[in-house]
């Protein structure tokens, strides 16, 4: 159990800092936790971004992630949610989208995939929802999971819908562009089949294509949830869990980080928070081991060098 967050940084403490990295990079059983900052390194917008949204034909300038929140299924009654206020939404996402297929991977995506390799990767949790962390690879989606959705699919506010594929969503995203609102055809086509039960009546505006995105935990990952379950008991596997571009004033984002940290320091493992401002978390001194004063960015590449070293030094031996 941490006993406070001991603060590092590579000018004021090197060789404590240091002496963290090359832990990081001893480590074998590793979980990650990170959030939509980390893709900003690769150019995306930063959530607290601007973007113009209309609401009942008055525009404004509004920060993205507030407009998650405006539109997203588990914050609201989406059958209220307005047609200028969802063409909006989809029109932000949809660019994104598209940014996102052509951003370059960032250094810490790369450290992501270099420890993937090696097979010392217990989970990736992010609440980042652009899909950066793939690279484009399928075979990495089974250790990642995107507690805040994926922008990559889209799908309609139905309970049942099974959502489109990223294919089908890109051939959509130019017409969201132009401010289209479009109807998911899976859905609406199968409501107009004629039914055997007394299923519920469901507003027109509830078929519109929308991104699966929300701005919370989803249900599987809050306490209790299936996904939650599975998380917490890999950590019971793990050494390490490094925690960066996200932040921890979120409760149930907290939350989350002690019971993953109470099962890695069961096994005396440690807990590492990567980030260049304070950690800002009410509880944090009792989970947190380090906090590594530096840009994610950066220290995942002082990350990528040390691991670089060491496999040159055990080459040589």
């Amino acid at each position: 159990m941490s006993s406070g967050t001991k603060v590092y940084d590579s000018i004021n403490q090197p060789a404590r800092f240091n002496a963290v990295l090359e832990a990081i990079a001893k480590t074998e059983k590793i979980m990650i936790l990170s959030g939509s900052e980390v893709s900003v390194a690769s150019g995306m917008p930063a959530l607290t971004q601007t973007f113009a949204f209309s609401s009942n034909a008055f525009s404004s300038q509004m920060p993205l992630r507030a407009m998650i929140t405006e539109c997203s299924a588990q914050d609201r009654d989406l059958f209220q949610l307005a047609e200028d206020q969802l063409a909006s939404y989809n029109k932000v996402m949809a660019a994104r989208r598209i940014q996102a297929r052509s951003a370059p991977a960032n250094a810490f995506d790369q450290y992501f995939h270099q420890v993937l390799q090696k097979k010392h990767v217990v989970k990736y949790l992010t609440t980042s929802f652009d899909g950066l962390e793939a690279n484009k690879k399928r075979s990495v989606e089974g250790k990642i999971v995107r507690m805040h959705g994926d922008n990559r699919f889209l799908r309609c506010s139905t309970p049942k819908c099974p959502g489109m594929t990223e294919k089908d969503t890109a051939g959509l995203d130019e017409s969201l562009l132009s401010g289209a609102t479009l109807l998911c055809a899976h859905c609406s086509e199968a409501a107009e089949r004629p039914s055997t039960s007394r299923r519920p009546v469901l507003p027109l505006s509830s078929y519109s294509l929308r991104p699966a995105v929300q701005s919370s935990l989803g249900l599987d990952m809050l306490p209790g949830g299936k996904i939650r379950n599975k998380v917490v008991t890999a950590a019971k596997g793990a050494d390490l869990l490094i925690i960066a571009g996200i932040s921890l004033q979120s409760d149930e984002i907290m939350e989350l980080v002690r019971e993953i940290s109470e099962e890695i320091h069961a096994r005396y493992g440690g807990v590492v928070y990567i980030g260049s401002q304070p950690i800002r978390g009410r509880t944090t001194k009792y989970y947190v081991d380090f906090h590594l004063k530096m840009d994610v960015d950066e220290c995942a590449k002082q990350i990528l060098g040390v691991m670089d070293r060491l496999d040159s030094d055990a080459a040589r031996s």
